[in-house]
């Protein structure tokens, strides 16, 4: 089991709504993906100007790919979703705007809106490699896939889907 400062931060147990997260989430990437793509399309007046993947070639490439793919979506799943989530929505306050009588204080015990906008810009900046629309698109995704964490609070559908999501891109060359 993986711990950071005495927090488990991998859930072992697969829970009914991993199922339904990964029929919501699948789906809803595969859109963003597109519209986004569509959308570039459309106010570039070109093909996309993003870096292009090859799909891999012999076997042992495309094995290699799918372990990476979803390695890549637990691993990203797990800390943008599952921990910084979850350590957010454990805050008691936020400290907003510095005011003339002091700081200004939002209290939002069990809001998840904060942990969301910190998960989504981190997510986002992750993807930066990918040129402003590749930024978008993980914008997009990190919103909904975080709107689906804080709904079903199971990460195995989420983590899933982005290596499904992944291996669709690769076995595509997009």
């Amino acid at each position: 089991m993986f711990y950071i400062k005495g927090k488990k931060i991998f859930p072992k147990k697969i829970v009914p709504g991993d199922f339904q997260s990964l029929i919501i989430a699948l789906p809803g990437l595969l859109g963003i993906g597109l519209g986004v793509s569509v959308l570039s399309s459309i106010l570039s007046g070109s093909e996309i100007t993003a870096i292009v993947v090859e799909a891999p070639g012999p076997p042992e490439a495309w094995i290699l790919m799918i372990f990476s793919c979803f390695s890549t979506g637990y691993l990203e799943e797990t800390y943008f979703r599952h921990y910084l989530l979850s350590v957010f929505r454990k805050q008691k306050s936020w400290m907003l705007f510095p005011g003339p009588e002091g700081p200004e204080v939002f209290r939002a015990k069990t809001s998840a809106v904060p942990g969301i906008i910190v998960s989504t810009a981190l997510f986002s900046l992750s993807h930066i490699y990918e040129g402003p629309w590749g930024v978008a698109n993980a914008v997009l995704a990190g919103l909904f896939l975080s709107l689906i964490y804080t709904h079903y609070g199971a990460i195995h559908g989420l983590a899933w889907a982005h290596g499904l999501y992944n291996i669709f891109i690769y076995a595509n060359g997009v």
